[in-house]
């Protein structure tokens, strides 16, 4: 804030929370194909892209898949199959993408809570939200309707500059 209290909200990683990023959107995406796949959830054109995608044919090979490497852009590189379907009219890839759109809106109202701010500008970074995405669309809809008070502006630079940048006032404060 103006007098240059912080807050922290998100951001935990994707084993504990990463809401709204690639991994969740990908995760999220093959949630719903075990679903699918139990009879716990509904069909989804997801299944099918994701088996086109990784060049697999059943859920045995889906498992090998998933499990074959802990590098979390395995499950990340799936995010824009959960866009292609919602786009095709999927309605559980829409799902997906409007309840980690309303997970990040409720990240935005966690700061603006905490750091009691009554104009709040927000920058808008990665590539799920610096681009014309449905995440992006959902996202900024659903602030506008909740939080009509925040403002989103163009980032001033890139992530890794604004963390280094943040790290150093910090060490300047104490």
């Amino acid at each position: 804030d103006a007098e240059g209290k912080t807050a922290r909200v998100g951001g935990w990683g994707h084993l504990i929370d990463d809401t709204g990023s690639g991994y969740a959107l990908g995760r999220d995406a093959l949630g719903a194909v075990v679903h699918a796949l139990d009879g716990r959830g509904e069909a989804t054109l997801l299944s099918s892209l994701i088996y086109d995608f990784w060049r697999i044919s059943d859920e045995r090979r889906l498992i090998e898949k998933v499990y074959s490497t802990s590098e979390k852009s395995n499950i990340a590189s799936l995010s824009p199959l959960v866009e292609k379907a919602a786009l095709q009219g999927d309605e559980i890839a829409r799902a997906i993408i409007e309840k980690n759109a309303g997970e990040l809106t409720g990240l935005v109202a966690s700061i603006y809570r905490k750091l009691r701010l009554e104009n709040m500008r927000l920058a808008l970074l990665g590539s799920l939200m610096s681009n014309d995405t449905l995440l992006r669309e959902s996202f900024l809809g659903q602030l506008a309707e909740k939080l009509p008070a925040v403002q989103v502006k163009d980032p001033d630079m890139d992530a890794a500059s604004g963390a280094a940048l943040w790290a150093w006032q910090l060490v300047q404060r104490k």
